[in-house]
């Protein structure tokens, strides 16, 4: 088996926009997700079971976004910069910004 540690894999396989490495904070989309702590379930002997409700409309919408970016395929050229992009679809600048607004895709420092 190969020894991977030796490899810096962070930087190969992370998200590169316009030379700024980007990840998804899932603690951050857990946050904007959950509505309130919930003991209304009951198990088998009638005790309460710990969980939360989450905005489904919210949790959708969201969850669209991740998908927009994880799955579009986008051109960027990183030597014309700022103006390759430009070239980006709607729906990849709408979903990034608005994931960047909310905090749950961060800039990798």
């Amino acid at each position: 088996m190969t020894d991977l540690s030796k490899y810096n894999l962070e930087d190969t396989f992370s998200l590169s926009i316009a030379g700024a490495h980007f990840y998804v904070d899932f603690e951050e989309f857990e946050k904007l997700i959950r509505i309130s702590e919930q003991k209304k379930t009951r198990d088998k002997d009638g005790n309460p079971v710990e969980g939360y409700e989450i905005n489904a409309p919210r949790y959708e919408i969201l969850r669209m976004m991740i998908d927009t970016l994880l799955t579009s395929v986008e051109e960027l050229d990183e030597d014309m910069g700022s103006y390759s992009l430009k070239n980006l679809t709607i729906p990849f600048k709408l979903a990034f910004n608005t994931l960047s607004h909310y905090k749950i895709i961060k800039e990798k420092n």
